[in-house]
C-alpha cells in the first residue's frame, strides 16, 4: 500500500511563482504530492492542522525545482567511481595526472582499467593533452583510459591501445580520428570523438559498484534542489532505458527522469513513457572532429527529416556556427516537406550569429544553453575565440528579445550542475577572474530563473506539470537560503538550497 505523503505548508516566503498571473506569494500548501493551494498571505489561517507539517521559510525565497535540460547521468554517476582530474581537484599538469594514475594503480590488480575524467589540457602547465607515452610510465601494467572534461576526447595508454586493437594500421572509425605521431605514424593514445566506440569495448562500471554510488549522485542534484533530469546522451538505447527505470524504481534515483536516445533506438520503438521513465526525443552528434562533418549532410538530412516526419523531437548537438547553420538548414528542409507542430532543439548554440538567432527565431527552435559555461570556460574563450565573434557567445538575451525559448541546462559532467552558479552567469556574464564576456547577452534574475525551471521543463514537454508554481502542477519545490530580490546580485552565486521538496516530499533538508 502506497504511504500518503503528509501535508506541507511553506509559510512566511518569498514564492517567485514565474506565473506571471500571480508572479509573488507569501505561502503555499502542498496536498498529495500536488501544489493545491496557493496564498498572498505569508501567515494563511483556516488550513486543518492534523497531519500538516508547517514549515517556516523566514522570509526565504521558494521558487519551482530547477530542470537540468541537458544533463548525463551516468557519467556524473561515475565521477563518484573515477579518478577526479579537473582543476577543482588540485589538477595541474600532466605530472598531477601521472601522480594520482600511480596511486590507482597500487590499490588495483594488474590488467584492470583505470579511468579518470575531468582533465582540462588547456589549464594544464603544459598546455596539451596526455599522451600515451605520459600514461605509460605510471601505469605499465594497467589499461587506462582518460577522459576530457568534454567528454569528446579521451586517452588511452599502450595497453589499453592493445587491448581495442587500435595500432598504426588502424583506420578512423566512422566520426573519430585516432591522433598519429607525425614521424612514427603510431597513434599517441588521443583520440577524438571516439566516445561510443569507446564505451562499447571498454568494460562499463561493475553495475554494484554504480548502484551503490547512485545514491549519493542523487542526493548531491538534490542538494542542489534539481528535481528533473533529461539525460541528453547520445549513444542512450534501449538497454540503458532499463537501467533508468530500474534505478528509479529501486529507489537510487529520486530525480523525475527523462531520456533523450540515439537515433538508431527509433528504428526499434516509438518514444513512449515507461515505469518511472519518460523516453524523450532522438540526440544527433553533429561535428567536425575529422575536418569534416558528421554525420556528412546528406545522411544529416536524411535522419532529421525521417525523425520529423514520425514526430519526434529532434535535439540536435552543434556548437559553432558552421554546425549549427547545418543543423538549421535540415531541420528547415525537414519542417517545410512535413509541416508539423515541433519543438526541435539546439544544443550548445555557442557561438550564433545574427543570421541564425534570426533563423531559429522564424523556425521556432528551442535553444538549450549552458550559460555556466561563460563562468567556467570564459577564460579559454577570450584566449582561443576572436574578439569579433565573442558577442555570439552563448547567447541569451538575444534569443529571449526574439521570441525563442531558451532553456539552460548543466551538460554535468562536463560543466557544474549547480543551477544558481548558472543563474549567476545569466546575471553578470563573466569569468572566473570577473571579465566580462560576450556582449551585452545577461538576464534579470526572474528570466535566469525560468530558462532553469519553466522554459526548460518546456524544452522536455514538462510544462504542464512542472516548472512554476501553479495550482495543480507537481509539488516539486526549492527555499533557498535568502531572499533573492533583497540582496546584491554579486551574492547569487554563494546562495544555496536548505529545502528540497519532490511531489510533495522533503527529500532534502538543511534548515539550521
Amino acid at each position: 500500500m502506497k504511504r500518503k505523503r503528509k501535508d506541507l505548508l511553506l509559510a512566511n516566503a518569498h514564492i517567485i511563482t514565474l506565473n506571471p498571473k500571480v508572479p509573488r506569494a507569501g505561502s503555499v500548501f502542498l496536498s498529495d504530492g500536488r501544489i493545491a493551494r496557493i496564498f498572498a498571505d505569508r501567515r494563511p489561517k483556516g488550513l486543518p492542522l492534523r497531519g500538516l507539517r508547517l514549515i517556516d521559510c523566514k522570509g526565504m525565497s521558494v521558487v519551482p525545482g530547477f530542470v537540468d535540460a541537458h544533463f548525463h547521468l551516468r557519467s556524473f554517476a561515475e565521477k563518484f567511481l573515477h579518478l577526479d582530474l579537473s582543476p577543482e581537484a588540485g589538477i595541474g599538469s600532466i605530472e598531477d595526472i601521472k601522480e594520482r594514475i600511480r596511486k590507482a594503480c597500487a590499490s588495483k590488480r594488474q590488467g584492470e582499467w583505470i579511468k579518470g575524467r575531468g582533465y582540462d589540457e588547456w589549464r594544464l602547465r603544459e598546455k596539451r593533452h596526455p599522451t600515451r607515452l605520459d600514461l605509460d610510465e605510471v601505469a605499465p601494467f594497467h589499461p587506462v583510459r582518460l577522459s576530457h572534461r568534454t567528454g569528446q576526447v579521451h586517452v588511452l595508454n599502450s595497453m589499453g591501445l592493445k587491448i581495442l586493437g587500435i595500432g598504426a594500421d588502424s583506420e578512423d572509425p566512422e566520426g573519430g580520428l585516432i591522433e598519429r605521431d607525425l614521424k612514427t605514424g603510431l597513434p599517441t593514445g588521443v583520440l577524438y570523438g571516439m566516445g561510443g566506440f569507446l564505451s562499447r569495448r571498454i568494460p562499463e562500471a561493475d553495475e554494484d559498484e554504480l548502484e551503490k554510488v547512485l545514491p549519493l549522485a542523487s542526493a548531491r542534484l538534490l542538494s542542489f534542489g534539481i528535481t528533473f533530469l533529461n539525460d541528453c546522451t547520445s549513444h542512450n538505447d534501449l538497454r540503458e532505458l532499463r537501467r533508468f527505470e530500474n534505478w528509479r524504481r529501486n529507489g537510487l534515483i529520486r530525480q523525475h527522469l527523462r531520456a533523450v536516445m540515439g537515433v538508431a533506438t527509433f528504428e526499434e520503438a516509438e518514444p513512449s513513457k515507461t515505469k518511472g521513465v519518460i523516453m524523450g526525443g532522438a540526440k544527433i552528434l553533429l561535428h567536425r572532429v575529422t575536418g569534416r562533418f558528421y554525420p556528412d549532410p546528406e545522411r544529416l538530412q536524411r535522419e532529421v527529416e525521417e525523425l520529423h516526419r514520425r514526430g519526434v523531437q529532434i535535439a540536435l548537438h552543434a556548437i559553432e556556427e558552421e554546425e549549427i547553420g547545418l543543423a538549421l538548414e535540415a531541420l528547415a528542409r525537414a519542417i517545410e516537406r512535413y509541416p508539423r507542430p515541433h519543438r526541435h532543439r539546439i544544443e550548445h548554440c555557442s557561438l550564433c550569429p545574427d543570421p541564425h538567432l534570426e533563423r531559429i527565431a522564424s523556425l521556432g527552435v528551442v535553444v538549450v544553453s549552458q550559460p555556466a559555461f561563460i563562468y567556467l570556460n570564459g577564460e579559454r574563450y577570450r584566449t582561443t575565440i576572436p574578439e569579433e565573434k565573442r558577442r555570439y557567445l552563448y547567447r541569451l538575451r538575444s534569443f529571449l528579445e526574439r521570441g525563442v525559448v531558451l532553456a539552460a541546462g548543466s551538460d554535468s559532467p562536463v560543466g557544474d550542475p549547480n543551477p544558481m552558479l548558472s543563474i549567476f552567469a545569466c546575471l553578470f556574464r563573466s569569468s572566473r577572474d570577473g571579465n566580462p564576456i560576450g556582449g551585452d547577452e545577461a538576464l534579470g534574475l526572474e528570466q535566469a530563473i525560468k530558462v532553469h525551471t519553466l522554459s526548460a521543463a518546456y524544452a522536455c514537454f514538462e510544462e504542464g506539470n512542472r516548472g512554476s508554481i501553479e495550482l495543480g502542477k507537481a509539488a516539486d519545490l526549492v527555499v533557498l537560503n535568502e531572499h533573492l530580490e533583497s540582496i546584491p546580485a554579486e551574492r547569487i552565486r554563494d546562495i544555496r538550497p536548505v529545502l528540497t521538496i519532490l511531489d510533495g516530499e522533503v527529500v532534502f533538508e538543511d534548515m539550521d
